[in-house]
């Protein structure tokens, strides 16, 4: 054992006596580790969204490996974004890491939810698309609700990985609607239609980024609110779909 890796697992330990770290999806103690975020467990149960991906919306068109030749969640439709990468399957662990960021106040979350759409969209090339990263913004009677945004405390996070600036206030929601996950899938589509206002200037091409992908009704609200605000073009970018 080499001295740097010996004082490590020292600095660890003793961070372990003062603070005990857990899993932030299964609470499962981390000692001994220097993971911070995730148990190895919680993080090998994610799985990445890969050649299945739609190149349009970003959801998976079938089982890992085996996409289906048409995407089921997008066909038909037509975006104002140009294109949509998600980063992994919302299932299991990630589905349980939106649902804790969202409603059970655990900003923390944001940290390794931004690393896996970071590690997806560097693994594609993109940060060499895009001049800037906005957030799908809360309405603020709901931010208000839960402290903070999560889709900007990801956003954060995928900024500083691609070298590019976060401005979290080019967009607004100047309509509260209803959860999406209490409507039928043809209201979730229409419900965030003009619920979104560019705030100032946009210009360039923007990466829009939010937590989770379901009928693509909000990410193409914003985006035509941001095109309709000067934007050259938008990509969205969701953690989970």
């Amino acid at each position: 054992m080499g001295f740097g890796t010996w004082l490590d697992r020292v600095a660890w330990a003793v961070v372990d006596v003062v603070w005990p770290r857990a899993c932030l999806v299964c609470d499962a103690p981390l000692v001994g580790t220097p993971r911070v975020d995730l148990c190895a467990t919680c993080e090998g149960a994610v799985r990445v969204v890969g050649s299945e991906a739609c190149p349009r919306c970003g959801k998976p068109r079938g089982a890992p490996g085996r996409p289906r030749r048409r995407c089921r969640a997008c066909r038909g439709r037509r975006f104002a974004f140009r294109r949509a990468v998600v980063a992994v399957r919302y299932e299991g662990v990630a589905r349980r890491a939106v649902h804790e960021l969202k409603f059970l106040r655990k900003p923390l979350l944001a940290r390794p939810m931004g690393a896996w759409l970071a590690q997806a969209l560097l693994s594609r090339g993109w940060e060499k698309r895009v001049d800037v990263v906005v957030p799908v913004p809360l309405h603020r009677s709901r931010r208000r609700e839960r402290g903070y945004n999560q889709a900007e405390e990801i956003a954060a996070i995928v900024g500083e990985a691609l070298g590019r600036p976060m401005v979290s206030g080019a967009l607004r929601r100047v309509r509260a609607t209803q959860r999406q996950a209490r409507l039928p899938v043809k209201k979730r589509r229409r419900s965030p239609e003009g619920a979104f206002a560019v705030v100032g200037a946009v210009a360039g091409r923007v990466l829009l980024i939010d937590d989770v992908l379901t009928t693509g009704g909000t990410a193409d609200a914003c985006a035509k609110a941001l095109l309709a605000g000067g934007a050259e073009e938008v990509l969205v970018a969701v953690v989970a779909g």
